[in-house]
């Protein structure tokens, strides 16, 4: 899912201090539509689930969600 995020913001590597050092924003649609790409091979059953997913995997990157 990181990998996605990062060909999604076009970056490189994600933050090394996440909480200190931002790299990037996301907004819902791209989390979105990361979320409907991977949805078949997550845990969870609906399209909402799968951001929230998404979204935590991007806070912990060190991106901010918009």
């Amino acid at each position: 899912m990181s990998s996605l995020i990062k060909k999604a913001l076009k970056l490189e590597s994600g933050s090394k201090q996440p909480q200190k050092d931002k790299v990037g924003k996301i907004n819902n649609d791209q989390i979105k539509q990361i979320a409907t790409t991977k949805l078949p091979d997550l845990n969870c059953l609906k399209v909402e689930s799968a951001m929230s997913q998404v979204a935590g995997t991007a806070k912990s990157m060190g991106i901010d969600i918009a």
